[in-house]
């Protein structure tokens, strides 16, 4: 929180009526900073004309394609997808905790799990 304090403004990857709950938490916490919502980036990219940005793309992570392979020889309608996204933050404890919903749930689940060390 402390770096968000210096900040001269906050940009974030959204726009503001999927997240006005939390645009109005965080401009609650650092009231005088400007707050700029630029998003969602990956659906405006596809309308840059330049066929030089079309290499561009807003995933910085390796793609996997098992997990495919895994869920087309599932029934459709039959998996819960659950992610958390790549900027989620969880201690150890409460990622245990979240997992028993979907184990507990005795359906076919498919989890993304971004590691950052």
């Amino acid at each position: 929180m402390s770096r968000g304090i210096k900040a001269s403004a906050m940009v974030f990857n959204t726009f503001e009526p999927l997240a006005q709950d939390a645009l109005a938490t965080i401009l609650s916490i650092f009231g005088t900073i400007p707050v700029y919502t630029v998003g969602p980036l990956h659906l405006l990219a596809d309308q840059i004309k330049d066929d030089r940005s079309k290499h561009i793309d807003s995933n910085l992570w390796v793609e996997q394609f098992k997990h495919l392979e895994w869920l087309d020889s599932r029934q459709p309608e039959s998996v819960i997808y659950v992610n958390f996204g790549s900027i989620a933050v969880m201690s150890p404890q409460h990622l245990i905790e979240v997992a028993w919903g979907p184990a507990n749930s005795k359906q076919s689940f498919l989890w993304i799990i971004i590691h950052q060390a």
